[in-house]
């Protein structure tokens, strides 16, 4: 069964530039109906992000472990929805949620993305994904009814123009989720080495890979080659598998080789 706000969707219909050359009025319909929306529900869909993330939860609502949740490929936000749920539901009340994605659609990657079995299948490309103008503005408002409104942070831009800047500038503290939902390898990349050279990830964050299994799970593409990459640039951390949910999303713990009995050398 899928629901809707119908309210919203008109709102956001006549809101948008709808004659962008990549966008028109069925394919806005189709992303706001898409399983990928914050407006969407379905049993079946639900049942396995629910899950997947109640025991996520569960291991952060453990920890003594303090900070933020970032998502980096927020799309229509159907998992950004999700996390708000989740962060209402265990009461972490001292944590924001910060959510990145351009909204425009994918990058132009490098030379190792569009050698990609999705690249050369043509499923991901650059301007793949665009959304309507105006959607970030929902989703801020949803959430906002979710958690308060100074909890919901969300940036649009593509992460190297808007990343590092908002790290500087913003009140983000350490992560204590992160969900990279951002399909290429380069921008995988990039945005594992700005948060562990700003050390935003810290020993027992847990990082969740949404496109780890894309490219039939080969290790010389997508997410898995920049999580081998980055682990090579910084050797003392390492990331162990926690457990894998839905068509091939894998959660890790993060750990620190330089935490000892829970101090920093």
């Amino acid at each position: 069964m899928i629901k809707v706000c119908k309210k919203a969707l008109k709102k956001i219909l006549e809101k948008s530039n709808l004659g962008q050359k990549y966008l028109n009025k069925r394919e806005a319909k189709k992303i706001l109906f898409s399983p990928a929306s914050l407006l969407y529900s379905n049993r079946n869909t639900d049942l396995v992000y629910d899950e997947a993330f109640n025991r996520v939860f569960m291991f952060v609502k453990s920890t003594p472990l303090k900070g933020d949740f970032l998502e980096f490929g927020v799309f229509a936000g159907y998992t950004a929805r999700s996390l708000a749920r989740m962060i209402k539901k265990f009461t972490i009340d001292d944590a924001k949620l910060h959510l990145f994605d351009s909204f425009i659609g994918l990058p132009e990657g490098d030379k190792k993305d569009v050698i990609s079995y999705e690249a050369v299948n043509n499923i991901w490309k650059k301007g793949s994904m665009a959304l309507l103008d105006g959607i970030e503005i929902l989703i801020y408002k949803k959430l906002s009814k979710i958690l308060s409104s100074e909890r919901v942070c969300v940036v649009k831009g593509f992460f190297n123009d808007v990343l590092e800047q908002y790290i500087e500038q913003a009140p983000i503290r350490k992560a204590r989720l992160i969900h990279f939902d951002c399909d290429l390898y380069s921008s995988t990349k990039y945005v594992l080495n700005i948060l562990l050279s700003h050390e935003i990830i810290q020993d027992g964050s847990i990082l969740i890979f949404d496109d780890w299994m894309c490219s039939l799970g080969n290790p010389n593409f997508g997410q898995r080659r920049a999580v081998k990459e980055i682990l090579e640039h910084y050797p003392f951390w390492s990331f162990e598998q926690y457990f894998n949910y839905g068509i091939g999303s894998t959660v890790f713990v993060a750990h620190d080789a330089r935490v000892v009995e829970g101090k920093m050398f």
